[in-house]
Order: structure tokens, then C-alpha cells, then sequence
């Protein structure tokens, strides 16, 4: 019990189920911890799924109204792991520019999403089935001290997703930003961890 209740409080249930059975050691554990464990995985594959479709909606219309878009953090490393939906996620962020922001506006209410909590810094939009999407003009909160060294973030983009370069910065900065306001929780060191050992491109270090 002690058990689940950590891993559903780090959001990695799902992961640890797939671990275990894995190793083959799911008869090991008790009936009603593993039924949990299943339910919190079967859960975390059908929100991905969710996500997946808002994603794909978004990407098709933003496109076509030309307002050019990169997901971060979780939208982004969720296919290095063994399987996307073990990379759980509170919400969907994306990098925008906020001169897209009416197109941006325009094109997530007529994806049925109802705009929520906005400020210099991103703009939330809710999605049907409770998505939440951040529309971010920057990598980290500008308040935070580091963001005025990888701000506004564009300059570690190649084409339409992040370099590698980019894409460890803004997962390090995240993790540190989280560790001083409060703490972190496992699944960002998790996500240190992915970029530096399961991406198939390496970032450049010097």
C-alpha cells in the first residue's frame, strides 16, 4: 500500500506496472495493489489517447493557419519511453509566438476548448474530456532567473520540433525552476534521465 500510494502520487503507477511486468514479477504483488496498478495503466493509455487526438487536431489547424508550433517537455520525450502513455501529463504544452495568439484563439474554440487562466506567459485553453493545452511564448516562466539566458526558447528549435540542445535545457530548467518553488517529483528526474539515455540523437554537450 505504502508502495502504490508513492507511485500514484508521482503519477508513475502506470509506469511501474509496465516494470514489473517486465520483470516478470506482477504475481508477486497483491491482488488488489496489482488491479490498481492495471487500472492506473489502462487509465494512462486512454488519456494519452486523448491527448493524442487534441494534439493532432491542433497541429492540423494551427498549421493551416500558419501559427507554428512546438510541443515541449512531456508532448515531446513521451515517445522515448517504452511506451508513450507511461510518460503521464497534466497538460499539453506548447511553444508559440504571441503574435499568433488570435489565430491560436480562433482555432481552440473551434476546437470546442474554453479559454482559462492566462497571463504574460501562457495561455490555457480546456479541452473536451478535461486536455488541458498551455500555449507557451516562452521555455521557462519569465520570472524565473534562467529564463532570461534560454528565453523566449526559438533559438533551440530546428524546423517545426527542439533540438536536443533545446530540449534538455528547457527539462533541466523545469526540474530546477519546481525543486526551488517547491519540489519535484520523480517523473522529472525520469525525464533527465530518458533524454540522456534513450534519445536516439545525443545532445552536443559542450
Amino acid at each position: 500500500q505504502q508502495f502504490l500510494c508513492l507511485a500514484q502520487a508521482h503519477a508513475v503507477a502506470p509506469l511501474a506496472y509496465h516494470g514489473l511486468q517486465k520483470a516478470k514479477r506482477l504475481a508477486d504483488v497483491p491482488e488488489d495493489c496489482r488491479r490498481h496498478l492495471l487500472a492506473a495503466f489502462h487509465s494512462a493509455v486512454f488519456r494519452d489517447s486523448q491527448f493524442d487526438y487534441i494534439r493532432e487536431k491542433l497541429t492540423r489547424e494551427l498549421t493551416a493557419a500558419g501559427g507554428e508550433h512546438i510541443f515541449l517537455k512531456g508532448g515531446c520525450l513521451k515517445y522515448d519511453y517504452p511506451v508513450p502513455a507511461l510518460r503521464t501529463m497534466c497538460d499539453l504544452d506548447v511553444l508559440v509566438h504571441t503574435k499568433d495568439y488570435p489565430a491560436i484563439d480562433r482555432v481552440a474554440q473551434g476546437l470546442g476548448g474554453n479559454p482559462g487562466h492566462s497571463d504574460g506567459n501562457h495561455r490555457n485553453y480546456l479541452f473536451p474530456g478535461g486536455i488541458e493545452v498551455e500555449f507557451h511564448p516562452n521555455l521557462i516562466h519569465q520570472d524565473t532567473p534562467v529564463g532570461t539566458d534560454i528565453n523566449p526558447g526559438w533559438q533551440y528549435t530546428d524546423g517545426n520540433q527542439m533540438t536536443e540542445e533545446g530540449i534538455y535545457l528547457n527539462t533541466i530548467c523545469h526540474l530546477a525552476n519546481h525543486f526551488v518553488a517547491g519540489g519535484v517529483g520523480v517523473r522529472f528526474v525520469l525525464d533527465v534521465w530518458v533524454s540522456r539515455h534513450l534519445r536516439k540523437t545525443q545532445l552536443d554537450w559542450t
